[in-house]
């Protein structure tokens, strides 16, 4: 996925990722209402996300 977003040299970015997975995957995200606050929205998992951008991921 990160070489599909032109960020496969970025070593931060895929310890990011892979912290994020693990988080959805392993535990529940530490989460607050931020996101809610401002967008009107709560957040979507990861899962969700790819699902709804489905199309960026996919050559």
């Amino acid at each position: 996925m990160a070489d599909l977003m032109g960020l496969g040299g970025s070593d931060h970015f895929k310890n990011h990722l892979a912290n994020v997975i693990s988080d959805d995957l392993f535990g529940t995200p530490d989460m607050n209402d931020v996101i809610e606050k401002i967008t009107g929205n709560g957040p979507m998992t990861l899962a969700e996300f790819i699902d709804k951008n489905r199309a960026a991921f996919t050559a």
